[in-house]
């Protein structure tokens, strides 16, 4: 870092503020992201007794379908305002019904609520645009549920900027 910054900084300096920002941030160096949390949830709606926990048993279109309303929801300055957790649990709501996602999360309606209404106009974009298609890699072994996928968010993102200020 010292030798691309052309020596605008030390080595050493770069060390300590990286120390600084570590202690800052507790050590905490692996944050709880809402696609984690959309995970976890849809990991404990189809689990059943013989389930292998490492591997996902949630279908894939509908965890494609979900993440992409999640990553269209997240572009939007306006989701910091929710945990990521009732982000996660608000894109639920959107496709299952709510006790189930009550059962899952942990959440209550009224945790959840301002969050799926919030969401609403990011549900409604996502389902004018065509669905994302998925490649498949010849000779390359690949986790479905490790996805991504080519999306026209921002195309998305002004429809729905467009709804919010009308």
């Amino acid at each position: 870092m010292a030798y691309v910054t052309a020596g605008t900084y030390y080595e050493e300096e770069i060390l300590q503020m990286e120390i600084i920002i570590l202690k800052a941030l507790r050590w905490k160096l692996c944050p709880e992201t809402a696609v984690l949390w959309l995970n976890l949830y849809l990991q404990m709606l189809w689990m059943n007794a013989s389930s292998d926990l490492l591997e996902p048993q949630f279908p894939q279109d509908i965890y494609i379908r979900m993440t992409r309303l999640l990553d269209l929801s997240i572009l939007s300055m306006n989701s910091l305002d929710f945990q990521n957790r009732v982000l996660a649990a608000s894109v639920l709501c959107h496709f299952l019904q709510r006790e189930a996602v009550e059962k899952v999360s942990g959440l209550c309606k009224d945790e959840v609520q301002p969050c799926v209404s919030w969401m609403t106009p990011f549900v409604e974009s996502a389902s004018q645009h065509r669905r994302a298609s998925l490649k498949d890699f010849a000779q390359i072994k690949v986790d479905r549920h490790n996805i991504q996928t080519y999306t026209e968010y921002l195309t998305m993102l002004v429809s729905i900027l467009s709804i919010l200020i009308v």
